[in-house]
């Protein structure tokens, strides 16, 4: 992993952090930390900064700010990303895949700056998968945490299972107002619009919802749900892809529109 995620909890003091049990034997293992090197680090809700290994035992890890991390004040030089699309402001609707691929999603979405991840239950796909091992919140947590270190992002994204798209959107999507900057957008290979992504121009602050069906595809009653809770259905190609590699395909898309 090209970063350490530290949780505002394992904070000592102003420049000092401290990882324990599980978290610091999970460092030890994943970068090899010794004492006098630096690394790179994602502070909960703040960004990136560079610490220098202070003391490791195979129950704690010590970490302190750098000098070079440290601005002309004595404060911590925090790196905050720049402004996008993708950071902060994507909420994502998937339907519930085989548990290695629902771990998969996780690990993405929070790579890529997610806001929330909706996992819901669908008319085609396997109602087991809404009981899996895999969204106990350690799990979770686990998958999560490899997608912030990789991708650089200093928060989790929220997530949640849902029984039903009925109960989703009484909860968190009621209908969009006229006057709404947010856009909601679903994946959908055989009902999408003609020409639709032309339509879809969010500036950084837009809000987004990005509907992901499970391999199966969505069926008519759903797509009926998502039309009436304003959803603009898009094509991501011709070809049915898997359920990461859609969310992949998606957020390139999302991107492009950004640097366009």
């Amino acid at each position: 992993m090209n970063f350490i995620f530290i949780f505002k909890a394992e904070c000592v003091s102003g420049d000092e952090w401290r990882l324990r049990g599980a978290r610091a034997k999970r460092a030890l293992e994943v970068h090899r930390l010794e004492v006098g090197q630096v690394r790179a680090l994602l502070l909960e809700g703040q960004g990136q900064s560079e610490a220098e290994v202070l003391a490791v035992s195979s129950e704690e890890v010590k970490f302190r700010l750098c000098a070079r991390a440290t601005d002309s004040a004595g404060e911590a030089a925090i790196v905050k990303p720049s402004a996008s699309i993708l950071s902060g402001s994507v909420r994502c609707i998937v339907g519930l895949a085989r548990p290695q691929t629902s771990k998969k999603v996780m690990e993405y979405c929070a790579s890529a700056g997610f806001q929330e991840i909706h996992f819901v239950s669908t008319e085609r796909g396997e109602k087991s998968y809404e009981s899996s091992k895999v969204f106990e919140p350690a799990s979770m947590n686990e998958q999560l945490l490899l997608g912030a270190e990789q991708g650089g992002v200093a928060f989790l994204p929220h997530v949640q299972v849902w029984s039903h798209l009925k109960v989703l959107f009484s909860e968190h999507l009621p209908p969009t107002a006229e006057t709404s900057t947010e856009f909601r957008l679903l994946a959908d290979t055989q009902g999408a619009t003609p020409n639709a992504w032309k339509s879809v121009t969010p500036g950084i602050d837009s809000p987004i919802w990005a509907a992901i069906g499970p391999e199966p595809g969505w069926s008519d009653e759903e797509r009926e749900l998502f039309q009436n809770r304003g959803f603009l259905s898009v094509s991501l190609g011709s070809s049915v892809l898997r359920v990461e590699h859609a969310l992949a395909t998606l957020t390139g898309a999302l991107f492009a529109l950004e640097r366009a």
